[in-house]
């Protein structure tokens, strides 16, 4: 099973640069797989 987790509302784009500035290797993997696909 896989859950995806997908926020939503005003604050969807703080929110998600909040969690990507958590953790950089977040920022590589996106990265990768936009430009994988």
């Amino acid at each position: 099973r896989v859950r995806a987790y997908v926020p939503y509302g005003k604050q969807w784009y703080p929110y998600f640069m909040r969690r990507l500035a958590e953790r950089p290797a977040n920022v590589a993997f996106l990265l990768r797989n936009l430009l994988r696909s």
